[in-house]
């Protein structure tokens, strides 16, 4: 015989519970019955899964050594190193770019990461020639073709997004590069009304706005 309970409870202690999920508003009317179906069910389910889990524990520590030492000696490619690419300068042509990749395929090696960058005349040494400048249409036909041939090679690439350290390339104009603060500053005689031209700081591009005009007392702050 179905026996009525009613139960007056927030719906997060029945939802821990009963271990699923219900919506409950204000009260409810439930019969023991269900409860008890639905908790033992739910412990089933949680011995079910611990068996499951601890079977998965004991058939993992299985160890296959000869699989182990034949990969450790011949490694799949996935294993292999990566290495930073050093196109410096921008001096890269085709051909290079072929030559590399195929070392790093006869290497056992698993791809590279492109970075054009400056640098080549630190410490001494002699300038590289130029090449084509980082984001132009020569050097992204030459990116284009890198991933072409490290595709042909089962190679994975990745590239820096920047030219050292500069963002950007030719195809950012002035108003959406990077940018800085710069300032010219005067010094005056006070107690008086004034009239000063500024002289407008430095630029670049043709690239200025103002931002303010600052003013404050040199004896207050600075004793002189």
């Amino acid at each position: 015989m179905k026996s009525k309970t009613k139960v007056v409870a927030y719906p997060e202690f029945l939802n821990k519970s009963l271990g699923a999920t219900f919506v409950f508003r204000n009260t409810m009317i439930i019969m023991k019955e269900k409860i008890t179906g639905v908790f033992l069910a739910f412990l089933g389910i949680c011995f079910s899964c611990q068996s499951v889990k601890q079977d998965k524990v004991q058939g993992d520590t299985h160890i296959d050594y000869n699989y182990l030492k034949s990969h450790f000696q011949n490694p799949e490619r996935f294993y292999g190193v990566n290495c930073w690419w050093w196109w410096l300068n921008g001096n890269v042509t085709k051909e290079a770019i072929t030559k590399d990749l195929e070392a790093m395929k006869s290497k056992n090696f698993q791809g590279a990461m492109i970075f054009d960058a400056g640098g080549h005349n630190q410490r001494g040494n002699k300038d590289i020639p130029e090449g084509p400048l980082f984001g132009s249409k020569a050097w992204n036909e030459l990116f284009v073709f890198a991933l072409d041939e490290a595709k042909r090679l089962g190679l994975e690439i990745g590239f820096n997004i920047q030219s050292g350290w500069n963002l950007g390339g030719p195809c950012v104009t002035p108003q959406y590069a990077a940018k800085q603060l710069t300032f010219t500053e005067i010094k005056l005689s006070g107690g008086k009304l004034i009239k000063q031209q500024i002289q407008q700081p430095n630029t670049r591009k043709d690239l200025y706005k103002d931002i303010a005009v600052l003013a404050y007392n040199l004896l207050k702050y600075h004793g002189k």
